[in-house]
């Protein structure tokens, strides 16, 4: 297994154990961090550095509920730095209530055994 594939599957590990301060130590510090603008935990444009993506975990724990997270599959890219990966997600919109279950899709770059940026892709109207 590759060890960018590795990188993520600790980084998740942490996520689902509720170690934010294990991921941000994984992430490069010019990291970029997207995720759809739509939702009321998300921001146009993203986040820049350590200090937004700790925004961004704040910003789903106030907006969201994960009731549930399973990655199932994990892409890495030809060259090596990019990992693509599915994951099941069952997550609670608190400002409407709404409960869905989705298949997210995430996209990491790695740079010098780092998380570089991360990119999350879903269909949004279930949750609005």
């Amino acid at each position: 297994m590759s060890s960018n594939v590795q990188l993520i599957k600790e980084a998740y590990s942490n996520f689902t154990q509720g170690k934010i301060p294990e991921i941000l130590q994984v992430l490069t510090d010019d990291v970029v961090w997207t995720a759809p603008d739509t939702v009321p935990w998300s921001k146009p444009g993203g986040w820049k550095g350590k200090e937004g993506v700790l925004e961004f975990f704040q910003s789903l724990n106030v907006g969201a509920i994960i009731h549930s997270f399973h990655p199932k599959t994990y892409y890495l890219s030809e060259d090596g730095t990019g990992v693509a990966t599915v994951v099941d997600v069952e997550i609670e919109n608190k400002t409407n209530n709404k409960k869905a279950q989705l298949e997210v899709c995430h996209q990491f770059q790695i740079r010098d055994s780092k998380i570089a940026s991360f990119n999350e892709v879903y269909n949004t109207h279930k949750i609005l």
